[in-house]
């Protein structure tokens, strides 16, 4: 081996990526990709490490201390606080607690911050989530970091959004609302090797990838895709009722098994996965979503 490759692989075994929001779902991909591929994993959180690994006491929207980052290379930051409905709630913990991460990131030394942001993110969203995390993309690009828009997360075991899908589809008469309703959609099984070829991509810098194959899925499509089989009824319902309802329900203190603020990201989507093609340029194929390939076998 040359003294070129072996200083390469020297750096490499050196890397040290952060984690925020490992505990989470998406987290959870991403940390046991980069886990597979050796690399060395600093969980930021408020749990211990499920796999023995380093773990840092942090807390979005919390005081952060002085050299929290230290030794860390690479951030990839995926914590946000779903619990929170009140949008100042939401601005003091998500959007003024991201601004002070990557304030504190750059102060100790973080090269780079990927943000996990959400296909919700563009300019006009109706949502007070995707409002969030298009103001946090702003924060991360700024200082030369990436945000990666997922799209729908899809696996017939899932959490996230398609685990409130399926608490949605065991009502006896299920929702559809609205007979255009789509989401872009991504196979959970992609996510981590998504995240891995950015971080190993020093070229990308201040940009905006929208993670989701680019073909849109009919929202009654993906709901029938989550019934194991089972016949149900889909019936079409005009969202602002049903929306309005949950939003006092939820002001009650009921808990749904979908948000409020989620059905305007499903009534509103993005129009299309902002620059897919760099996906090809880093070696990753993004598949249609896996119901849609048995359908096609």
């Amino acid at each position: 081996m040359s003294d070129g490759s072996s200083r390469g692989l020297d750096r490499l075994e050196r890397r040290s990526v952060g984690v925020t929001g490992a505990s989470g779902y998406v987290g959870g991909l991403i940390v046991g990709s980069l886990r597979e591929r050796g690399e060395r994993i600093v969980e930021f959180g408020r749990r211990v490490s499920s796999e023995g690994g380093e773990c840092r006491p942090f807390g979005l929207g919390r005081p952060l201390e002085a050299g929290l980052f230290e030794g860390v290379d690479v951030l990839i930051h995926g914590a946000y606080d779903m619990t929170l409905r009140k949008p100042a709630e939401v601005w003091q913990t998500n959007v003024v607690g991201t601004r002070s991460l990557v304030e504190r990131a750059c102060a100790d030394g973080v090269s780079k911050v990927i943000l996990v942001s959400s296909m919700s993110a563009y300019e006009g969203t109706r949502q007070t989530y995707g409002f969030a995390k298009l103001v946090c993309e702003n924060l991360v690009r700024r200082v030369g970091g990436v945000a990666v828009r997922l799209g729908l997360v899809y696996d017939a075991a899932a959490g996230g959004m398609v685990g409130s899908l399926r608490r949605l589809v065991g009502l006896p008469v299920v929702p559809v609302l609205g007979p255009d309703a789509y989401q872009y959609v991504v196979n959970a099984d992609q996510v981590g090797a998504a995240f891995t070829a950015i971080l190993n991509d020093g070229r990308l810098s201040r940009e905006i990838i929208g993670l989701a194959h680019c073909d849109a899925v009919p929202f009654r499509l993906i709901l029938a895709s989550l019934t194991g089989g089972s016949t149900k009824r889909f019936v079409n319902v005009d969202w602002r009722p049903v929306y309005y309802a949950m939003r006092l329900a939820e002001r009650a203190g009921v808990r749904l098994p979908l948000r409020s603020d989620s059905v305007l990201g499903l009534v509103h989507p993005a129009t299309v996965v902002p620059n897919f093609t760099v996906w090809e340029e880093l070696g990753i194929e993004v598949r249609r979503a896996a119901f849609l390939e048995v359908g096609d076998a």
